[in-house]
Formats: C-alpha cells, sequence, structure tokens
C-alpha cells in the first residue's frame, strides 16, 4: 500500500495482555516441523481466501492486484518485495477485506522482523474481530493468526504493555470455548501487574460498560484520565457511565471534553 494507506492502517494500532507459557519437552525438529506446517497451512489458507475474494471485486481493483502479486515474483530485492506487500495490504484492506490485510502484513513482518510490523499484523487481523459479517471460519484463522502476531511482537518487546493489551483482546473478542472468561483474566491480571497503566484501565473500564458495571467503569476510566488526561476515548466512555448513573452534569462535562478538538 502506499505510504499514507500503511500509516492509516497503523492508527487501528490498539493495546494487549498476558502469555501463560507452559514447559515443553518437544526435541528442537519438532518446533522446525510444526513452524513449516503453520506456515504453508497459512499460505494455503490466504491463497483460498484470493481466489474465492479476487473475483467478486472491481475489474480495476482486480488488476490492481495482480500487477501487485507479478511484481513481487519478479522481485530479487527485499525493500522492494516489503513496500509491494505492503501494498498489497493496503489494497486488500480498502476492499475492507481484513484477514487477506493481514495476511499480507504478516509477510511484511516476515521480513521486517519487527515488534512494530508484528504489532501492525496482528492489528489487522484483529480488525476481522470486530466484522460480524466475517465468516465463523475465516473469524477462527484471523483470531489465530492475530494471537500469533501479538506473541512475537511480545516476544521481541516484552515490556510494551500494549502488545500484552492488544492480545488479550483478541480472546475477549473472539473467546475459546473451553476458557470463554480468559481475556478478562488477561486484562485483570495485567491490572494487579501494572496499575497504573492508563490503557489497562481504560480497556477494563469499556468492558465494564458493556456488561452494565457502570460504578466499576468509572472508578477505571477517571483513573485512566488522571495518567493520561488525554485520553480522549475515555472521556467518551464517561460520559455513558455517567448518564446511565444519573451523574448528568458530569456526563454533559465529559460529553464535551469527548467532542472537543
Amino acid at each position: 500500500m502506499g505510504k499514507a494507506q500503511w500509516i492509516l492502517l497503523s492508527l487501528g494500532v490498539v493495546v494487549v495482555a498476558a502469555i501463560y507459557i507452559g514447559l515443553d519437552t518437544r526435541p528442537p525438529e519438532a518446533y522446525e516441523y510444526d513452524s513449516s506446517r503453520s506456515f504453508q497451512m497459512q499460505r494455503t489458507s490466504a491463497s483460498n481466501l484470493v481466489r474465492e475474494k479476487l473475483p467478486e471485486l472491481d475489474q480495476q481493483v482486480q488488476l490492481q492486484i495482480r500487477s501487485i502479486n507479478a511484481s513481487i515474483e519478479n522481485s530479487t530485492n527485499r525493500a522492494d518485495s516489503i513496500a509491494r506487500f505492503k501494498e498489497l495490504s493496503g489494497a486488500w484492506y480498502e476492499q475492507e477485506e481484513p484477514v487477506l490485510a493481514g495476511h499480507y502484513a504478516e509477510r511484511v513482518a516476515n521480513l521486517e522482523e519487527t515488534p512494530a510490523s508484528w504489532s501492525m499484523a496482528g492489528t489487522t487481523f484483529a480488525l476481522a474481530l470486530h466484522k460480524e459479517e466475517v465468516a465463523p471460519k475465516e473469524r477462527m484463522f484471523a483470531a489465530d493468526q492475530a494471537r500469533s502476531a501479538f506473541e512475537n511482537a511480545i516476544t521481541m518487546e516484552p515490556e510494551n504493555v500494549n502488545h500484552r493489551i492488544n492480545l488479550a483482546l483478541t480472546y475477549v473478542q473472539a473467546p475459546l470455548e473451553d476458557q470463554p472468561m480468559k481475556g478478562i483474566q488477561m486484562l485483570l491480571e495485567l491490572s494487579r501487574q501494572y496499575p497504573e497503566n492508563a490503557g489497562v484501565l481504560y480497556q477494563l473500564g469499556r468492558l465494564a460498560i458493556q456488561t452494565g458495571q457502570y460504578e466499576r467503569a468509572i472508578e477505571r476510566l477517571e483513573r485512566a484520565l488522571e495518567l493520561n488526561p488525554n485520553r480522549k476515548n475515555a472521556h467518551c466512555l464517561l460520559a455513558e457511565a455517567y448518564a446511565s448513573t444519573q451523574q448528568l452534569e458530569k456526563a454533559k462535562r465529559s460529553q464535551q471534553q469527548c467532542k472537543s478538538d
């Protein structure tokens, strides 16, 4: 995608939670096999999705995507390949196909090998978790890939709490059948580890509103704003929480802050 599109997509980066790591006694070659098999499965799934989605696009967009693909096949330059994969990610993002946009963002991350690129890939995949019209199979694929990407970002940049919040949110948005509360538990664990992190408090406040726990939401969001007064979205949520608890004057002030430039 173009530079402006890539910057726009970067703005979608959200926040992340804890990884639970157990002991594994498998030999090193088992990891190599699993990694190779996983990569091939990802490529196959994405290729199938491209074959399904591409004919549905406008002819001009199809030509654009085919042209970029052709340029990648002929490229011998790593930097050029990265630029072309970004173009493909942007093209699919514009067509509101976050799974494929995420796939090509993941190809960028595999080449750049930076926490930021892995976070971008995870965030792009996670966009699919907000779309009701995404097919269940695609949603599951997107959730798995988002988690893998955020885990890579955490491994490379463990001190960045945002990656951990983002990981937790994938479990909130796409809960596991056998652990439906895992995402919430990860965020609560983060709040214990990082009690002064505004991002964690904001997400817990947002989730409290969704479950009608307005007093708890107010407590968390007010604290988030004490730590980060410029967090405009916290004002927006506080306006809703105040209104729901009949604190109308506070709701009015928060709404003004929410709408302010």
